[in-house]
């Protein structure tokens, strides 16, 4: 493998004058074409982890999201890898799996890898005291911390949220005007920041109308896929179902309206279901699903301009950003 000193000796350059050349500095040289030619011939690989030394930064931001295997958070994962990418940085992902030891777990996993900052979506889990130790010491070392996945107003960092109330309202305003007066809700874990944020827009839309809150019809619990369908077929085959379904993702949409062709219902004739997330699988299915979309590249955009603008030494006030959603209208309901 060549060298930096092997560059500059063939481009008749300093070292130094090579290696900013290189880094994507001095682009006014008179020597930089010379000196990307010289490169190039010599198959030169620049040798980021020294350059890391050099400048105490790794251009690496730590994302940390519950569930990988999540379509909702690949997605998300894909717009930050994009959004990061055109800033010169990459991503490194690690999981939370809902537990606060996992979260701690990623915390330390980007701490050895020298991240420049963190993106934490804390939707599911806890951050423990030790986790806020831990990140309040990124930031005493001029580490930047961006939150998202909660509708906190108290966090001590940057953060952003999907304003979840003015989603579901949206929902529940197109299913009313589609006379839908009893209506279900289908939920995952009790305690998920965003669930009971979806169910307390829910609830507050109903009274908005007039019309009961029936907690039969409203289930929360796990939302994996070996477990989920046992609570939306007691709710679907009970002697009295809501005629419509309001569900806080697109996949548990997606079990609801299989579940209703097995029990012989008709979607959205006999009942109505909306998903939440918009995932690309929402458009494809049969019938089509109405469901919320979140600005996930307007969120990545602004997760990282919010990362970097953390970065450095100055101290600067804790911003927050609300996100509204869009309802996409399809087959469903």
């Amino acid at each position: 493998m060549s060298t930096i000193n092997e560059v500059a000796a063939l481009a008749s350059v300093s070292p130094m004058t090579a290696a900013r050349i290189l880094a994507g500095k001095s682009l006014r040289s008179k020597s930089r074409e010379r000196v990307l030619q010289c490169a190039r011939k010599l198959d030169y690989v620049r040798n980021q982890q020294a350059a890391n030394l050099r400048t105490g930064r790794s251009r690496l931001i730590g994302v940390m999201v519950p569930f990988i295997d999540n379509p909702f958070y690949t997605k998300f994962l894909q717009e930050m890898h994009d959004a990061l990418g055109a800033q010169g940085y990459q991503s490194l992902i690690a999981c939370s799996f809902g537990e606060s030891s996992s979260m701690l777990a990623a915390v330390s996993l980007f701490e050895t890898y020298h991240v420049d900052g963190i993106v934490l979506d804390i939707s599911e889990g806890v951050v423990t005291r030790e986790v806020q130790k831990r990140l309040q010491a990124l930031q005493r070392r001029a580490r930047s911390v961006v939150v998202t996945g909660t509708q906190q107003h108290d966090i001590g960092y940057d953060h952003l949220y999907l304003d979840n109330h003015s989603a579901i309202a949206k929902v529940m305003r197109h299913l009313l005007s589609r006379s839908h007066r009893e209506l279900g809700f289908i939920g995952g874990f009790e305690g998920n920041p965003n669930i009971e944020n979806r169910l307390d827009g829910f609830r507050h839309a109903l009274r908005k109308a007039g019309l009961p809150i029936n907690p039969e019809w409203i289930s929360l619990g796990n939302p994996a896929l070996g477990v989920l369908p046992q609570r939306v077929n007691r709710l679907l085959r009970a002697r009295k179902r809501p005629t419509a379904i309001v569900c806080t993702s697109d996949m548990i949409a997606m079990v609801v309206v299989k579940a209703a062709y097995e029990a012989g219902l008709r979607v959205p004739q006999d009942l109505a279901v909306t998903g939440f997330d918009d995932i690309e699988q929402a458009s494809l299915l049969n019938p089509s699903l109405t469901t919320v979309r979140q600005p996930l590249r307007a969120m990545a955009t602004d997760i990282v301009d919010l990362l970097l603008r953390g970065l450095g030494t100055k101290r600067v006030p804790i911003q927050e950003k609300r996100f509204e959603a869009d309802l996409v209208i399809r087959e469903s309901t």
